[in-house]
C-alpha cells in the first residue's frame, strides 16, 4: 500500500472487496475481505464493504441469472453484466462521492 501511496501522491485511491457468496461467513472469502478492511483502514485508505454493503447477491442463482454474465451452470460470481453493473452504479457512485 505504501508503495501505491508514494508512486500516486495526489490520486484519490479507493478499493471494492469482492461481492458475497454462498456460505460466505466463516470462509477464507470472509477472511480476505476482512483483511482488506484492516489493511484499508491502517492507511486510511476508502473501502467499500460490498460484500456486506454492495446490495449485490452473488450467493443466489436467481440474482446471477439477472445481474451477471453468463457463464457455464450459471456460476460466475464476480462479473456483472450491463444490469449488474446499472444495479451497483448507484452503490459505487455514493460511496465514491463520500470523499
Amino acid at each position: 500500500m505504501q508503495r501505491l501511496i508514494e508512486k500516486y501522491p495526489t490520486a484519490k485511491i479507493f478499493f471494492f472487496t469482492r461481492w458475497t457468496c454462498k456460505d460466505f461467513v466463516g470462509s477464507d472469502s470472509e477472511k480476505v475481505v476482512d483483511a482488506m478492511l484492516e489493511v484499508c483502514g491502517r492507511y486510511s485508505i476508502p473501502i467499500l464493504d460490498c460484500a456486506r454493503k454492495g446490495g449485490i447477491y452473488a450467493e443466489s442463482d436467481a440474482f446471477r441469472a439477472i445481474y451477471f454474465q453468463k457463464s457455464k451452470n450459471n456460476t460466475d460470481t464476480a462479473h456483472l453484466n450491463a444490469k449488474g453493473h446499472d444495479r451497483f452504479l448507484k452503490v459505487a457512485e455514493n460511496f465514491i462521492r463520500l470523499y
